[in-house]
């Protein structure tokens, strides 16, 4: 091996296994109590965010830097104690802003890193579930310009 080559090696390979390409999607990967992270939901959802929330909001036209603004505050606030739990019997546990909801959920397809679910909280939706490592999932709803909520696994 050449010495350009085995040093290009050793400079990759902390990159090379700091990304976790072994991590498939699975329900029981799901399981577990899950935070939401606002500042890498915000960077996600922003866009659509903007796009799907037609109306004034706080009394601010849309596509203000006011209205902006008022649409990331209202979202930090709901979403800077919310968790979701997942449960091994297909139960999940929702607390945001001190109301806390049951529901359940059902996996409907399973493809690597991502999972399809369906959850009942009162009516019937659909999600995207992508693991982006072991710790990381981001949840979409499957709608048109669907904000993207991160969620941090819990650690014990």
């Amino acid at each position: 091996m050449s010495p350009i080559l085995r040093l290009i090696l050793v400079l990759l390979l902390p990159l090379l296994s700091a990304c976790d390409s072994s991590v498939t999607a699975s329900k029981e990967s799901l399981h577990g109590k899950w935070t939401a992270d606002f500042p890498l939901s915000w960077s996600a959802s922003r866009e659509a965010l903007m796009k799907t929330t037609k109306h004034g909001g706080g009394g601010h036209l849309p596509g203000s830097s006011e209205y902006e603004a008022f649409i990331k505050k209202s979202l930090e606030a709901e979403m800077k104690t919310m968790t979701l739990t997942f449960h091994a019997d297909g139960k999940v546990s929702v607390l945001s802003m001190g109301h806390a909801s049951e529901g359940s959920y059902q996996v409907r397809k399973i493809d690597q890193r991502k999972l399809n679910v369906t959850m009942l909280f009162g009516g019937e939706r659909e999600y995207v579930i992508e693991f982006v490592d072991a710790n990381q999932i981001h949840v979409t709803e499957t709608v048109e310009n669907a904000p993207t909520a991160v969620l941090i696994r819990d650690r014990p």
